[in-house]
């Protein structure tokens, strides 16, 4: 009797197990097909989002660009015996001077797309704005009694032409020796003159003209981006300013004579102290407006430069040209031209000779030929 209740215990306690075990085998399949499920509802939700309803919305492209592949070296033809070459501040365009007309040229495919003939006129002064591709240049007509001077602006991409007021003056052959300005301010100073006497005139943002002040026609001038201010330097290598109503001395922070270099994209002057041959050795950068010199940036040079070898990017960066002295190590050939940037401590070859020192590239020919190179 005790082993048939045993018996039935045993029994029963097995079927508990198999039941207990087949409900938590039902529960697993469950969770399972739920689990399916909610994966499956889910695929479906982002399906739509991202195939229907998503690409219906407005679309952002995204484009990383490398300012440094932006412009691309390029070459263009150009006659022999084209002169005064310039080119825009991005590369697209150049200005030449050739059988006595101003010629734009695309330089990609050499195609003139503007030429602005002299007609009796003499064609002595054009520039490219440094941030667009405008350029401003000038004709003067010679009379007896003085000179007519004129001031235009042309948008090579909007293919606009602009006036600026004529300019009357009694001195004869006079014409434009120099122009100084900021699209920032669309301020644009003029130096005009002869090679006995110059004056400098101002045309403010709504092109009235006035008289600034009488110079040496060897003044050399540069215009503050961001401000109503002029730098001028004499032939005695003295410093002014002009803040646009008043002149004052600038004093240069250098213990010899120093030559004005130029001035960057934020406005900080550059200049170069001289030694007793007249080459620069060290050169200091500073604000136009900052009361003292005490505080300016001194940059030594590796090895002595001429004034006109050196130049200043809008990128606060010094380059030098032909550093053959430089003791860093280079695989540039004996006869190559180079430039050397002091900045990085990088230098390079170009082909040709040198023109000029764009965004990033320099500028520069060789026979028929234009080469615009990245320096980087």
């Amino acid at each position: 009797m005790k082993k048939t209740q045993e018996s039935g215990f045993t029994a029963g306690r097995k079927n508990t197990l198999y039941m207990n075990k087949k409900g938590i085998i039902r529960t697993i399949k469950r969770i399972t097909i739920w689990t399916i499920v909610s994966l499956l509802v889910q695929l479906v939700v982002l399906s739509y989002f991202n195939y229907l309803y998503l690409p219906n919305k407005n679309k952002v492209n995204i484009v990383v660009v490398n300012p440094q592949e932006a412009a691309g070296s390029r070459q263009a033809r150009i006659p022999a015996d084209a002169e005064n070459i310039k080119v825009s501040y991005n590369g697209k365009y150049a200005a030449y001077l050739h059988k006595n007309e101003l010629c734009l040229i695309e330089t990609k495919g050499s195609r003139i797309i503007k030429s602005f003939p002299s007609d009796g006129k003499v064609l002595s002064y054009y520039m490219w704005l440094p941030d667009r591709n405008i350029i401003i240049y000038s004709m003067g007509t010679w009379k007896e009694e003085g000179s007519v001077i004129e001031v235009n602006t042309y948008d090579a991409d909007g293919d606009i032409l602009r006036d600026y007021p004529e300019l009357e003056v009694r001195e004869i052959k006079s014409e434009v020796l120099e122009i100084a300005l900021s699209p920032l301010t669309n301020i644009v100073y003029i130096k005009v003159g002869n090679n006995s006497k110059s004056s400098i005139y101002k045309f403010d943002i709504m092109d009235n003209l006035s008289f600034i002040m009488d110079v040496d026609f060897s003044t050399r001038i540069k215009k503050a981006l961001y401000s109503d201010t002029l730098i001028l330097q004499h032939r005695d290598l003295s410093l002014y300013i002009w803040d646009g109503g008043k002149l004052y001395p600038l004093n240069s922070p250098a213990e010899g004579k120093s030559i004005m270099l130029g001035l960057d994209g934020e406005d900080n002057i550059y200049l170069g102290e001289m030694n007793q041959e007249g080459k620069i050795f060290r050169i200091f950068a500073g604000k136009v407006d900052q009361e003292g010199v005490d505080s300016w940036n001194k940059i030594e040079l590796l090895s002595q430069a001429d004034a006109d070898k050196i130049i200043i990017s809008k990128h606060g960066e010094i380059y030098i040209l032909d550093d053959k002295e430089s003791p860093l190590k280079s695989i540039i050939k004996k006869n190559e031209h180079t430039i050397f940037n002091l900045t990085k401590k990088i230098k390079r070859a170009y082909k040709g000779d040198f023109i000029e020192l764009i965004d990033w590239h320099i500028v520069s020919r060789k026979d028929r030929y234009l080469f615009i190179e990245e320096i980087i």
